[in-house]
């Protein structure tokens, strides 16, 4: 993918760099509102929040985002989203807070009512205000002055910080010590080369599962015995009849399945390489909301500012369809439609049931990596696919 071309004659303006205060559409979409204000070059000192009372908890989480970043906040608050009048006596308010000097004013039409975006070009036509619009792929366009181009936002975003500013209270990845790191590295290397390479997953799967139990004879780990004795110096621990016993628990997790998701975020930082968009990586996740909810996410990202989430399975016995339906639900809290989900099985797809029509619909990228020839250049599709 081409990089950006930044307009150097935006980029230097002489009147970009008076622009001091932004004004803002308080809504449930809310990534456009965050990423101008972290520009340096748009020089924000100040945020103007309009926003009806309905959008009070987004409000909030806005101004607290705002703040960490020093930004001064004044809240506007009018009647009614859908009033052109309403709309227009908070655009009052801040004009005669800037003592009807708009020079210092950018004001974000990405959010919002249609009719807030409309007022707001009718209200500021011709006044020495500027406008913009947040394009999908954080491309920044000047509605007034009209000027060619665009300002590729810069991404500066943090996952931290994008998905506290969309209700998550907690973040919490999975941060592995020094030898775990090592251990995990170790089973992934073994996985790749004695499993992964023979496209031997449902043998593998089942084996784990059967080792999970006590038997009453011994079980025969051919041909996956290398990767079991391998992993002893790591802590590692069989019965005499070859099932788990008082092992790491560490290793155990990963061998059940958990190593799935570890591969596939080594994946994606494979592809970071490549794609200087993506930022953040993350697996294993839990998140957790107000009110003792919470969510866990196996592998998650942002790429050019936006949310990419990814479910990983391993294993034949899983209803797929509550799957896309929980990656489905997880998008619309963090981020909505503009929230990039998949969901990634080790197992053959198969084509009855619908479960690609399913996917579909609910535009959830759904890929196997037995029946994906290159489930690498195939995410990295996706993700340009969904960030450009």
């Amino acid at each position: 993918m081409p990089k950006k071309v930044r307009d150097s004659k935006m980029t230097n303006s002489p009147t970009l760099q008076r622009n001091k205060s932004h004004l803002v559409f308080v809504s449930l979409e809310i990534t456009p509102n965050l990423v101008p204000v972290l520009d340096k070059r748009l020089e924000a000192k100040q945020v103007f929040l309009v926003y009806t009372q309905s959008m009070v908890s987004v409000l909030e989480r806005l101004k607290d985002f705002y703040h960490q970043h020093n930004l001064k906040t004044i809240d506007i608050l009018i009647d009614n989203a859908f009033c052109i009048d309403s709309i227009n006596t908070g655009f009052d308010q801040i004009n005669k807070l800037l003592n009807h000097d708009l020079s210092t004013l950018l004001v974000n039409i990405s959010c919002g009512t249609k009719l807030m975006g409309i007022s707001a070009t009718q209200y500021f036509q011709g006044s020495a205000a500027r406008l913009y619009f947040v394009l999908p792929n954080d491309d920044l366009i000047w509605v007034q002055p009209r000027e060619k181009g665009f300002l590729s936002l810069q991404d500066s975003l943090k996952l931290e910080e994008f998905l506290f500013a969309h209700g998550v209270e907690r973040f919490e990845p999975f941060m592995p010590k020094a030898h775990e790191a090592v251990a995990i590295h170790t089973t992934l290397k073994l996985i790749k080369q004695f499993v992964i390479s023979d496209h031997s997953f449902a043998k593998f799967t089942q084996l784990v599962h059967n080792m999970s139990q006590p038997k009453k004879e011994k079980l025969s780990l051919q041909p996956f015995s290398p990767i079991f004795e391998k992993l002893k110096p790591h802590g590692l621990r069989l019965n005499a009849d070859n099932s788990f016993f008082e092992s790491s628990h560490l290793l155990v997790n990963l061998l059940q399945g958990s190593w799935f998701e570890s591969y596939i975020a080594d994946l994606i930082k494979e592809l970071k390489l490549e794609l200087e968009s993506i930022q953040n990586v993350a697996v294993s996740v839990k998140i957790h909301y107000k009110g003792n909810i919470s969510d866990e996410i196996d592998v998650m990202f942002l790429a050019n500012n936006h949310l990419f989430i990814i479910e990983c399975k391993t294993g034949t016995s899983h209803n797929y369809n509550l799957h896309l339906q929980r990656m489905d639900s997880l998008a619309k809290k963090l981020g909505g439609e503009l929230t990039a989900k998949a969901l990634i099985i080790t197992s053959p797809i198969t084509k009855n049931g619908g479960l690609m029509q399913k996917a579909e619909q609910l535009n959830v990228k759904f890929l196997s990596l037995e029946s994906t020839p290159n489930l690498k250049q195939s995410l990295k599709k996706w993700i340009l696919e969904n960030s450009s």
